[in-house]
């Protein structure tokens, strides 16, 4: 039976939680400040922590940083008074997602639903790290240069967390292998993993496509309909070509990423978004017909965006203070190095760790699904 820590310092709502949490089939312990939780997870080590954000004896970020050398575990973060500032240094410090209050029991469900043991993530990585070095795989990726063991580096630690991912890299270099490879090493990966080629939607359906829509809620509706971001629920959704959405769309999408929650078109019922967000695009996100403003924006939710400076990433497994770059490599290195090729579609790739670094690519190439 897993165990579940609430630190919490409502009663009644930490009392609401706990029974929630019973009922799913887990052990529940509550405490109502930072001393009282840290006593509990010297007494016994929890596989989930609910950690709410202000309490009476502090902030609830100093227990998450004091957690990142503590026996392993998955922190959530609750908090009613989200801001993105607030929300990222979580991640950074190695939360595993985090929620805004008031909390329903279908959040806690999707949550208790994806807990999964640290250890036996790193163990299925280990797994994937010595196939790699016997055949060359790793998960739907294939080979063995130095630069593409950077990116399988790159994908293990950014996949077991909640972070939002950007990929970038020219059209048939491999980004959807990417991204299901980030899918089936997280907690989502029992969850749906639901590709959608954004510029394949017409403008005009696009929004009733990704978010739904209710009955009559234009020309054409007759009954309600299940946008990708629902019928993604406890998954990952991939946004192929990102950049091609309407502007607008851009930025409901930046809003859904910012809150987790969404209305289909017509509606004024909000709905969960329960679903992590992976991107991709071939065009550079900085500049072109992606305003500057909103790709910095988008990476502050926790998006990564590559072929660009990021702040450095720091060594520890748990700590980041940026989110992992991945993209292809340019054209123009790839026909410099065209002999190094096998005669089959192959992806360059390089993972960017920190300002004006980058691994120079050598044979990478993309395994066929």
């Amino acid at each position: 039976m897993g165990h579940v820590l609430i630190v919490e310092d409502n009663e009644d709502a930490g009392a609401m939680m706990a029974a929630w949490i019973r009922a799913e089939g887990f052990s529940a312990a509550l405490a109502g400040s930072l001393r009282e939780a840290r006593a509990q997870m010297a007494q016994r080590t929890p596989d989930l922590v609910l950690l709410d954000l202000q309490l009476p004896d502090g902030s609830g970020l100093s227990l998450l940083r004091e957690a990142q050398g503590a026996p392993a575990c998955d922190i959530v973060l609750i908090t009613g008074h989200a801001t993105l500032d607030t929300s990222l240094e979580a991640l950074r410090l190695g939360a595993a997602d985090y929620l805004v209050k008031p909390v329903s029991p279908a959040q806690l469900r999707g949550v208790l639903s994806r807990v999964a043991r640290p250890d036996v993530l790193q163990a299925e990585i280990a797994q994937l790290d010595g196939e790699w070095q016997r055949s060359g795989r790793f998960g739907h990726l294939l080979g063995r240069s130095p630069a593409m063991q950077t990116v399988y580096r790159q994908i293990a630690r950014v996949a077991s967390t909640a972070l939002t991912v950007l990929i970038t890299g020219e059209s048939g270099t491999g980004k959807e292998l990417v991204a299901r490879t980030l899918h089936e090493l997280s907690r989502r990966r029992t969850g749906p993993f639901l590709a959608v080629n954004c510029g394949a939607i017409s403008p005009q359906l696009i929004e009733s496509e990704i978010f739904g829509h209710e009955k009559g809620s234009f020309t054409g509706a007759g009954r309600q309909h299940q946008g990708f971001f629902e019928r993604a629920g406890g998954g990952t959704l991939f946004l192929d070509e990102v950049t091609e959405m309407p502007p607008e769309l851009q930025v409901k999408l930046l809003r859904v990423l910012e809150t987790r929650s969404y209305m289909r078109v017509g509606s004024s019922e909000v709905q969960e978004a329960d679903v992590r967000v992976i991107a991709a695009t071939n065009r550079d996100p900085r500049g072109g017909p992606w305003p500057t403003a909103r790709c910095a924006r988008t990476c502050g939710t926790g998006s990564t965006c590559s072929r660009s400076t990021y702040p450095r990433c720091a060594s520890a497994a748990r700590t980041w203070s940026c989110w992992p770059g991945i993209s292809s490599m340019p054209s123009t290195g790839r026909r410099a190095n065209r002999g190094n090729f096998p005669r089959r579609p192959c992806a360059r790739w390089r993972a960017t760790a920190g300002p004006a670094t980058c691994a120079n690519c050598a044979t990478p190439s993309s395994a066929p699904m």
